[in-house]
């Protein structure tokens, strides 16, 4: 079985799991805006469908307390100098960045990471993950780590403004040559879309309308978020800004946003049936009805389409090849609803 490796960023706390360093499911100790580094690698679990395993976990040493020390460790110019490697020369790929989701634990949100790296191939080519991990509890006690997660999701936003600055400041810090033509895309899940809402206000409310163009891809799936965020300047609206293109996966039939809807007083979520205006979305929203392959998987499983389902994954697949919309095969346009639904088979 091919070992698969890939990138982290977290805010989260430093721990202990045996006699390895990890991270558990508090903030940074500095502060939830702290952000630390790292690479990890895994393998596929032979006995299970979906199922990773991380066999090590690299974090990159740190050591910011004096800023005027010119010595100083940053352990994101270590990561992102391997990065942009795998992204230069013979072989080179894209990136694919990792909001993960709710109940999600430093080890489960590498495992989707790992996952990701192996399922998705655009043009027939690897991608290199780098797995975003804010303090998810990875716990599911009803009510209570919902509320929590929630809470941690909102309070992760000045960190992923911070990380999506750090890669900004790293690209134009770079001379003449050392770019690469490869791009990077990012993929939000459930949770990590009203985490990621937080993380764009914070970098629109630094930057207004100089926020820079960071991603070819940003791919919004099962989005546990308000169904108006899309069109709300204190939601998401700012999001298209930092990408080329936008495009939101949807399914009414999903379980875990009904629960979402009707148990903790949340809005009709975006993630159920799309966007509740669509006469004035920017033409870089493209929606993605799903609900004819969302559960292509198991039913315990349906929430996690984007990586259980074969259908959708080969859709999110052709979508960061940068396909034009109107070229992704297996799809019907539906005009009334401005989305296009994705075909059985």
């Amino acid at each position: 079985m091919a070992d698969l490796s890939v990138f982290f960023i977290t805010n989260r706390n430093l721990s202990t799991k045996g006699k390895h360093r990890w991270f558990g499911s508090r903030f940074n100790e500095d502060g939830p805006h702290a952000l630390r580094f790292g690479t990890a690698r895994g393998r596929k679990d032979p006995d299970s469908q979906y199922d990773y395993v991380v066999d090590s976990v690299d974090i990159a040493p740190e050591s910011l307390k004096d800023i005027s020390d010119k010595n100083r460790v940053i352990g994101s110019r270590k990561v992102f100098k391997a990065l942009r490697k795998k992204m230069s020369g013979k072989g080179a790929c894209d990136t694919l960045v990792l909001i993960h989701g709710y109940a999600s634990t430093f080890e489960s949100s590498l495992q989707r990471g790992l996952q990701l790296a192996d399922l998705y191939r655009p043009n027939g080519k690897p991608l290199n993950v780098v797995v975003f991990s804010w303090p998810a509890n990875g716990e599911m006690i009803p009510y209570m780590s919902y509320f929590s997660d929630r809470s941690d999701a909102r309070d992760s936003g000045e960190a992923m403004a911070r990380a999506f600055l750090i890669l900004r400041d790293y690209i134009v810090s770079l001379k003449d040559g050392e770019h690469c033509d490869r791009a990077i895309h990012l993929l939000a899940h459930s949770m990590g879309n009203y985490a990621l809402r937080h993380g764009v206000q914070r970098l629109h409310q630094r930057l207004g309308r100089a926020m820079p163009r960071l991603f070819s891809e940003i791919v919004l799936a099962a989005a546990d978020e308000d169904d108006d965020a899309l069109s709300d300047m204190l939601k998401l609206k700012p999001l298209p800004e930092i990408g080329r293109r936008v495009s939101v996966y949807f399914a009414p039939q999903d379980r875990a946003l009904v629960i979402s809807d009707t148990t903790k007083g949340n809005p009709d979520r975006l993630g159920s049936d799309g966007p509740k205006l669509i006469d004035n979305l920017p033409a870089k929203v493209v929606l993605v009805d799903s609900r004819d392959v969302a559960f292509e998987g198991t039913p315990w499983t349906a929430h996690q389409y984007y990586r259980t389902s074969p259908r959708v994954a080969e859709d999110i697949t052709t979508t960061l090849s940068g396909l034009p919309v109107d070229r992704i095969p297996g799809r019907t346009y539906i005009p009334d609803q401005r989305a296009w639904r994705i075909q059985p088979g």
